[in-house]
């Protein structure tokens, strides 16, 4: 007559409405963790479709080995002693890079954490501020 509250303490062990195999819950829930698995992925794989993906770093992959790349520079940079030497080197690559619009353009793409989490209305960090804690601090 009066339908039996499910039990929360010890769980139950049901049916699964999809593929049939009998599981044990705690939750009062009709179908398997292999099933809710399945049905969640296609769930993210729909959220995933949707965002935006940055590219990569455009100098990498069979074509650029970084040792040829980068040794170089390494044994040219232990070799300066001075700092007027470092900065020099330093000013003439920064130049180079800015020169360089494939890289320019993939350094200024903007679709990374810090921007999405700047383009959300409100977080918990935009409405709190974060005090410092003054708990037990007396000055004397």
């Amino acid at each position: 007559m009066f339908k039996k509250p499910f039990n929360r303490r010890i769980g139950e062990t049901r049916e699964c409405k999809e593929c049939g195999a009998s599981f044990h819950t705690m939750k009062p829930k009709w179908s398997c963790n292999v099933c809710t698995n399945a049905k969640q992925k296609v769930i993210e794989t729909r959220k995933r479709s949707r965002y935006e993906k940055k590219i990569p770093y455009p100098y990498q992959g069979p074509n650029h080995n970084y040792f040829q790349r980068f040794y170089p520079l390494r044994r040219k940079l232990h070799k300066m002693k001075v700092r007027v030497e470092w900065q020099a080197y330093f000013k003439e690559k920064l130049d180079e890079i800015m020169q360089d619009k494939i890289l320019m353009k993939w350094i200024n793409d903007r679709r990374d954490m810090e921007t999405l989490k700047q383009k959300k209305a409100k977080t918990i960090s935009r409405t709190k501020k974060d005090y410092p804690n003054h708990h037990d601090y007396y000055e004397y």
